[in-house]
């Protein structure tokens, strides 16, 4: 088994800029994680430890929001931010077919069926 190296601050600094780096553009921190070789729960450690680190993890995840936002057409945008006021409406008309024969009366019962009682 390979002993692990002592990393230092400045190595650690670099991973953490590659790892905003990928973050910007795929803000899904396990494959940002994989992206620097590192795991969640070492990118999770680094988020509590270090709050700058934290802070620009979010502003990533903002950058890719607002680039993501500006590419999108606008009623697209406004109907994700503001479903109460911008959502599709669907109208919905069901006509149900007339029975061929009989079927319940309007009331809901058999009253009028027809029936032929004659006999041939």
């Amino acid at each position: 088994m390979a002993k692990k190296t002592r990393q230092t601050p400045e190595d650690i600094a670099q991973l953490k800029k590659d790892y905003i780096s990928y973050f910007e553009d795929v803000p899904v921190q396990k494959y940002a994680a994989m992206s620097i070789a590192r795991t969640e729960d070492t990118i999770i450690n680094w988020k509590k430890a270090d709050e700058e680190f934290s802070d620009a993890v979010n502003q990533a995840k903002s950058k890719f929001i607002q680039k993501r936002l500006l590419a999108a057409k606008a009623e697209f945008a406004l109907e994700r931010l503001e479903k109460e006021v911008f959502k599709e409406s669907i109208e919905t008309e069901i006509t149900l077919p007339t029975p061929i024969l009989g079927g319940l009366s309007a009331k809901g019962d058999m009253n009028d069926i027809q029936t032929d009682n004659s006999t041939t």
